[in-house]
């Protein structure tokens, strides 16, 4: 670093002067690495011996961030210790690998005065020394675990007869003593011992356990111990060869090295030199799904299989070698799972120097290697997609379009052939519209069905599912895989495309060999296929959107009414032949610009236009109105006049367009329906106060003929009454009959007189409606039905709460004739029950003799009666005067009944 580099602050130091001449002697003097960063960690200062390590040295790295130089030690622990040091102002050290070097720094940083000073020294060496020290260590209990120590000989009864001096030296017997193996042994574990020497004895075979074996000095110790047996020529067994080895202390430590190596989360493991497992952490437990003791003891090959195997044992056989190992690849193991595995193997030497076995060590990086390979993949996947935009944008054709994207998709993709099909309306046939293939026949323009590819394809496509096959033959039906295979598919991605609840389009790639599809490229397909339908509806807009202007054009033209384009200084940039014609100029004075709307306004009208501009101003458009236009001659045309802004793609006016309907035919019109209309309201009231005079006759005369009419029907029916009552004895029953039969005959004339003027006053009484309390209506109507039926013996039930909005005393006489007519056909001890139903409408119920269904409309009639007097009487005005009240208030009446089942009379009001 030159001086000039050290004594300007913004690069070479701190900004307040640090480090002083002393201190940074101080500092290149030293061998370890320094560095000074700002707490935005921008590198303000680094030591010669970091300037001498970098290729190109300090230049580069000051003024420049940490992170931007290193990115990959985010997240580590690089990150939070700087952070912590800054936050908690305090000091900090750690070990750090970095992996891209293989290196190992020992850091310590100081927080001081806002910066951090970070000295870093080389322990790589010391890392792979005490790797080396371990793995000697883990040797010596290999060796320690496999030597034997106590060696005996028996016949074949498992009786020793020969014990060797380390039997004596460790169990403190004597060679005198008599041989007590229940002695020696821990009493739990002599039954173990006991049977692996009957197993041994009775398979003829090898075989070993641990017990533990007490020491002379009383304690019980862990041993491993091993038979085999002793064969002659004829290969039968003659005897048995044994050891026990105290693996006390190798036991203790496997304990503690399993502890340790289970809290680790990679994969850890020592394989001797026949590649067989001697040792691994609980993490190869869980991967494998099998305990430690039943991978202990395997080979490689039988635990992660021959595809993986075949991948790895290169880089093992180098380690057995003699040399350190690293690789980082994918993986398919045996159960079939591909795992992107990387590993470092590091051997294990003998004391002479030769490779007792490798020390394992593997992270599994799968999802970070799926996570980078997806980011790769989807920034390639963006770029394509924003090529392709960029190029179909610029296309006006449907063709163009989709043949471009399928030839830039199947390449992209490597694809032996890629094709767009769009659906017909039934959802069920399609046409290959485009297709691109390097080498199979095309499909364009062929017409295809779903149903003839079978279930298979058609279901997801009905579903609007992407199909994705990676052998068509192996997965699909026979039938269905040979018609694929026949156009040269053995692998698929078919996408549908679904809008609007119908199939409208499909995207298929093909492969004609067998072929793995991942997620990116089954997203690709369906990315594309929404694309290129989007590119190609929009083409097709645009050509209907120039169509629609020529024919717009063309309407405008040929139409009626007046149209008008003009630009903001209200010049006309197009006004439509009808229009000219009416004001009386040419396509020339349009195109030599002389036509303005300051040139046809009316003086007069300008107020009014004015407002309307106003409106136009404020909202972007104006309410159509009537004013009036100078023609070229000087005349006037009264037009009616609507208005809007054409606005540009900012939402400002940048022109307007008003249409304009000629009023000139139509005020003449007026004019002479007014007239007209002049002429019928002269005769209509002329007509009407005719009727008024008729009605107010016919009403005066109808009142004479009532009471003309009352006065001799009184006379007949006191004079019958009379003649009963005086004569009565000297009257035959026949001249008695005839006399009552003339009173009921003269009564019911009066009541029918009664009721006809009651009728004729429905008619022309006005209607005061208000709301009304309907429950006290119907109250007072059971009170007038039953006073006039005092011998009935008919329960009236009443609802409570009912209200309405009518004319009080035309609905009360409605009620009336209903609860009447309901008691005088319910039968004696009967119920009629008057409320509202659940749809709003009034009921009046009986349990009487019922109606017909063919008599529902005849008993509305007047003087319609389905009974004799005799039977029931009454006049047949009743009902058709409810009908008239119900109708004068806009709504409707009707009956539901059966007979013998009693009738219900509805009504709602309008």
């Amino acid at each position: 670093m030159s001086e000039s580099t050290l004594e300007n602050p913004k690069v070479g130091a701190t900004s307040e002067g640090w480090p002083s001449p002393e201190t940074r002697r101080v500092l290149d003097g030293m061998s370890e690495y320094f560095l000074a960063m700002d707490r935005s960690y921008r590198i303000v200062f680094v030591n010669r011996a970091l300037e001498e390590a970098m290729p190109k040295g300090a230049e580069p790295l000051l003024g420049k961030s940490h992170w931007d130089l290193w990115p990959d030690m985010r997240g580590t622990i690089v990150e939070e210790s700087y952070e912590r040091a800054f936050a908690l102002d305090l000091a900090v050290n750690f070990e750090y690998h970095y992996p891209k070097s293989d290196i190992w720094v020992s850091v310590n940083a100081y927080p001081h005065e806002g910066h951090l000073h970070v000295f870093f020294t080389n322990v790589t060496e010391q890392k792979r020394a005490e790797a080396e020290r371990g793995g000697r260590e883990a040797l010596m209990r290999t060796l320690v675990d496999s030597m034997p120590q106590i060696a005996w000989a028996s016949g074949t009864d498992m009786v020793p007869t020969y014990l060797n001096e380390r039997w004596y030296d460790y169990t403190g017997f004597s060679p005198d003593a008599a041989f007590d193996l229940p002695a020696c042994v821990y009493s739990e574990d002599l039954p173990t011992l006991n049977r692996m020497s009957l197993k041994a004895m009775t398979l003829g075979e090898g075989l070993q356990a641990e017990g533990r074996l007490r020491r002379k000095d009383g304690q019980y110790r862990w041993h491993l111990v091993r038979i085999e047996p002793r064969r002659n020529e004829r290969g039968e067994v003659v005897g048995w060869l044994g050891t026990s080895t105290d693996i006390h202390d190798l036991k203790a430590a496997e304990e503690m090295l399993a502890a340790t190596t289970d809290a680790v989360p990679n994969f850890i493991a020592f394989l001797d030199s026949g590649m067989l497992y001697r040792f691994c952490n609980r993490k190869f437990e869980e991967w494998f799904g099998l305990p430690r003791e039943r991978i202990v003891g395997t080979h490689i090959r039988d635990l992660v299989g021959e595809a993986a195997f075949a991948r790895l044992r290169g880089y093992l056989e180098r380690a057995l070698g003699g040399l350190r190992t690293e690789y980082a690849q994918w993986l398919v193991f045996g159960n079939g799972e591909r795992r992107f595995m990387h590993a470092t193997y590091v051997p294990s030497l003998h004391p002479d120097g030769t490779v007792a076995g490798v020390y394992a060590m593997i992270a599994d990086e799968t999802e970070a290697r799926e996570a980078q390979e997806s980011l790769q993949a989807r920034e390639a996947t963006l770029r394509f997609l924003a090529d392709l935009g960029e190029e179909t944008r610029k296309m006006s054709h449907g063709d163009a379009i989709i043949a471009y994207t399928a030839r830039m998709l199947g390449q992209h993709l490597r694809a032996d052939r890629c094709a767009y099909g769009e659906f017909e309306e039934d959802g069920e046939t399609f046409v290959k519209i485009q297709d691109w293939s390097p080498s199979l026949p095309s499909l364009a323009g062929r017409e295809f069905s779903l149903s003839q590819f079978g279930a298979y394809l058609a279901e997801p496509m009905y579903g609007g599912r992407t199909l994705v096959a990676n052998d068509i033959e192996a997965e699909a039906p026979p039938e269905e895989a040979a018609a694929q295979v026949a156009l040269g598919v053995r692998a698929m991605i078919t996408n549908p495309l679904v809008k609007e609840g119908r199939l409208v389009a499909v995207m298929s790639v093909h492969s004609t060999t067998p072929r793995v599809w991942t997620p990116d490229e089954v997203s690709l397909v369906g990315l594309v296929v929404e694309r290129c339908w989007t590119e190609i509806q929009r083409s097709r807009a645009e050509r209907g959107l120039r169509q629609s202007e020529s024919r717009l054009r063309q309407l405008l033209e040929a139409a009626t009414v007046g149209v008008i384009v003009n630009d903001r200084q209200g010049r006309f940039t197009y006004c439509n032949p009808p229009l000219l014609t009416t004001l009386g100029y040419t396509k020339e004075d349009l195109a030599e610009g002389r036509l303005a709307w300051s040139l046809i306004q009316a003086p007069e009208r300008i107020a009014s236009d004015n407002r309307a501009l106003d409106q136009l101003r404020a909202s972007g458009s104006c309410e159509p109105y009537e004013t009036e236009l100078v023609t070229r001659d000087g005349g006037r045309v009264p037009v009616y006049v609507g208005a809007a802004f054409i606005p540009d793609e900012s939402g400002g006016g940048v022109s307007g367009a008003a249409f304009v309907t000629d009023l000139t035919e139509l005020k003449a019109a007026q004019r002479e329906l007014e007239a007209i209309n002049q002429e019928l309201d002269e005769r209509v009231r002329s007509r009407t106060a005719e009727l008024l005079a008729a009605n107010q006759a016919l009403e005066t005369y109808s009142h004479h003929v009532a009471h003309d009419l009352r006065a001799p029907l009184r006379a007949i029916v006191s004079t019958s009454r009379i003649i009963e009552e005086d004569f009565g004895d000297m009257l035959t029953d026949e001249v008695a009959a005839q006399l009552r039969r003339q009173v009921q005959a003269a009564t019911r004339l009066g009541q029918l007189v009664d009721d006809l003027l009651k009728s004729s006053r429905l008619s022309r009484e006005e209607m005061e409606k208000a709301e009304v309390d309907l429950t006290a209506l119907a109250l007072e109507a059971r009170q007038e039905a039953l006073a006039m039926h005092p011998s009935s013996q008919v329960t009236i039930e009443v609802q409570e709460g009912m209200r309405a909005k009518a004319d009080p005393r035309l609905l009360r006489l409605a009620l009336i004739n209903l609860v009447e007519n309901a008691v005088k056909y319910s039968p004696q001890g009967g119920t009629v029950r008057v409320g509202r139903g659940e749809d709003g409408s009034v009921f009046v119920s009986d349990q009487g003799i019922g109606i017909a269904e063919q008599y529902f409309g005849k008993i509305f009639e007047p003087f319609q009666r389905l009974h004799r007097d005799d039977e029931f009487s009454g006049t047949g005005i009743g009902l058709s005067n409810v009908k008239q009240v119900i109708e004068r208030h806009g709504g409707r009446v009707w009956v539901e009944s059966e007979p013998g089942k009693g009738s219900t009379f509805r009504f709602v009001l309008g």
